[in-house]
């Protein structure tokens, strides 16, 4: 469960953490310079995307093998109070 809900704290975290460069347009200087952090800011917010899904998948994943395993558990522990 703590990995799970780490990394969902993460996928938050890349969520949080997107486009910035927008707010220091008179920040950088010539407009060239700007254009290219733009471009390199959406290239790798589309980078950042692919990492967030894959780490949603992962913690789903994870949280769903939590729950297989904790039904194995019961389901064990009851055939065990059976007997």
């Amino acid at each position: 469960e703590g990995l799970k809900d780490n990394l969902e704290g993460l996928s938050g975290y890349l969520d949080a953490n997107g486009k910035v460069v927008g707010s220091h347009r008179d920040d950088v200087g010539d407009g060239d310079v700007f254009a290219a952090l733009e471009g390199f800011e959406s290239h790798w917010q589309k980078g950042r995307d692919e990492i967030r899904e894959k780490v949603e998948n992962l913690a789903n994943m994870l949280g769903e093998a939590v729950s297989a395993f904790e039904q194995t558990d019961s389901d064990v522990s009851s055939a065990i109070d059976t007997e």
